[in-house]
């Protein structure tokens, strides 16, 4: 009996010295992740935690979650999403903020629609992550202003789509004009259903439309109706850059596209300037495949 106080006095008193070095060590750390073993993010080592000391800090740990750069693991509404990704620094334009504040992500997917992270639609169809959204809508920024006519290919969830209606105004500015198109007939439906339920009022607009088509598909005559855009989002990756998306560019406009290089896909912003197509490589993606069929 005496032999097991002592073993339990050294237990705990281990216990408690580990936890308060824990501590100590979280800010400095800056996990990626929280769990059982995750690596650190700037060391790219692993840091073991204890599960019983996770759960005797735990409240700790959350606090200092919102302060370091990383995404918290809970993350329960569309406003905390955005803090979180305003306090990683991938959200530092106030605009992009005011944007995507205005369509709540929960509306457009039911299955961690906080998470940072792609959520699988249907068919092939995912919806990309919310900070793949924020840096998208960062480099349009531009060019995605009232007034602005833009596409958005590959329109999924019709999340972005609603995140560039509300920018560009189009509920009080008829000059502005915002297209999603979509080849998967379901996520069509689907975008819809979604729209329907958050904001009904852009379903009954001219200058606003979710339309079923392939963007390869589209004759001189289809592209010849849609115009030119100023601003062009494209959400899955192309072996390479469309001609058809080309055409439909502005002058001094702006396309987001991925596209394949070798086993990689790399994130471009092409401009149009004097008719003649500048590409700015962005940074390495996965997205799934832009399909011709």
């Amino acid at each position: 009996m005496y032999h097991s106080l002592i073993k339990l006095f050294i237990y705990k008193a281990l216990l408690n010295f580990s936890n308060n070095i824990f501590l100590k060590l979280i800010p400095k750390s800056h996990l990626s992740y929280l769990t059982f073993s995750k690596p650190i993010n700037e060391a790219k080592i692993c840091l073991f935690i204890n599960p019983f000391l996770y759960n005797n800090c735990r409240k700790k740990i959350k606090k200092y979650l919102n302060k370091i750069n990383m995404c918290p693991l809970n993350i329960d509404s569309h406003k905390d999403l955005l803090d979180s990704l305003k306090v990683r620094g991938v959200i530092e334009d106030d605009d992009v903020y005011n944007t995507m504040i205005q369509v709540d992500r929960g509306k457009y997917i039911k299955e961690n629609p906080y998470a940072d992270t792609p959520v699988y639609i249907c068919q092939g169809v995912t919806i990309s992550s919310p900070h793949m959204h924020a840096l998208s809508l960062k480099q349009l920024m531009g060019v995605l202003k009232p007034g602005a006519r833009a596409i958005d290919v590959g329109s999924g969830s019709g999340y972005l789509t609603v995140c560039m209606a509300m920018r560009t105004e189009v509920l009080k500015n008829k000059n502005s004009f915002v297209i999603g198109i979509e080849r998967v007939k379901d996520v069509v439906d689907f975008s819809l259903e979604n729209i329907k339920n958050d904001k009904p009022e852009l379903l009954k607009l001219d200058n606003f439309k979710i339309i079923h088509k392939n963007i390869y598909k589209l004759s001189e005559e289809e592209k010849e109706m849609l115009g030119l855009f100023d601003a062009i989002h494209v959400g899955a990756s192309a072996s390479e850059l469309p001609q058809v998306l080309v055409d439909l560019l502005a002058e001094n406009g702006k396309l987001i596209i991925p596209l394949d290089e070798g086993y990689t896909q790399v994130l471009y912003e092409i401009t149009k300037k004097n008719g003649k197509i500048i590409k700015d490589r962005l940074f390495e993606v996965c997205f799934v495949t832009l399909k011709k069929n």
